[in-house]
């Protein structure tokens, strides 16, 4: 990929919503690209691939560009964040922003069949989806 057609696609907006989870302030030297699981590609300079499973279900191919619906890249960046309070920090803000709920993240996390901290992830939103009760002290 060409320093123009670099430049092209971020200021038509890239590969995504530049709102959206998947850009960070002040990050533009890399394209993120989600591609098959299946594909065997090599990312050119300045693209990161990110093999995906089932790309066809967490793709809006009716977007121009296509890109990964918002609740799947949230819950990918929870699941690939450093720690369980960066995970927390990502659908805090992702639920924050009004651009998604609790309760459809944790419908889209029962659709997957394998993703890193499913477990604290589904006690997190649950507890979120059902309302948090302070426990008393005795």
């Amino acid at each position: 990929m060409t320093d123009v057609e670099r430049r092209r696609l971020r200021s038509s907006g890239g590969f995504g919503d530049v709102s959206g989870p998947w850009f960070i302030r002040g990050s533009t030297s890399t394209i993120h690209v989600a591609v098959d699981r299946q594909r065997s590609l090599v990312a050119p300079s300045g693209v990161r691939l990110h093999r995906v499973v089932e790309l066809g279900a967490r793709v809006q191919w009716n977007l121009s560009p296509p890109r990964v619906r918002y609740d799947d890249a949230v819950l990918d960046l929870a699941a690939d964040a450093d720690s369980d309070l960066k995970a927390l920090g990502v659908v805090v803000d992702a639920c924050n922003a009004r651009r998604t709920t609790a309760g459809r993240l944790l419908e889209r996390l029962e659709g997957r069949r394998r993703i890193a901290r499913r477990r604290w992830l589904t006690t997190v939103l649950s507890d979120i989806v059902n309302g948090l009760r302070p426990t008393r002290a005795a």
